[in-house]
């Protein structure tokens, strides 16, 4: 009973050790993966700003834009 109790423990540090090694890779890749995030994943563009543009559009249209530059669909 006491070999089972050892060989649990060194099972749990190996383990803890493994991710900790890879820690530093895969937090550095979810930040490059939020700037990323930031430059092209914005679903709104300054065109769809524009006061002529803006008027030009339905009231439902104006909605839609203003839920895409929100970021909310």
């Amino acid at each position: 009973m006491a070999t089972k109790a050892i060989n649990t423990n060194i099972g749990s540090a190996v383990n803890e050790n493994n991710e900790s090694a890879w820690r530093p890779f895969t937090e550095l890749l979810a930040s490059v993966g939020e700037v990323a995030a930031i430059w092209f994943g914005s679903p709104g563009s300054i065109t769809s700003l524009d006061e002529d543009h803006r008027a030009n559009l339905s009231a439902r249209g104006k909605t839609d834009n203003d839920v895409d530059l929100m970021g909310l669909r």
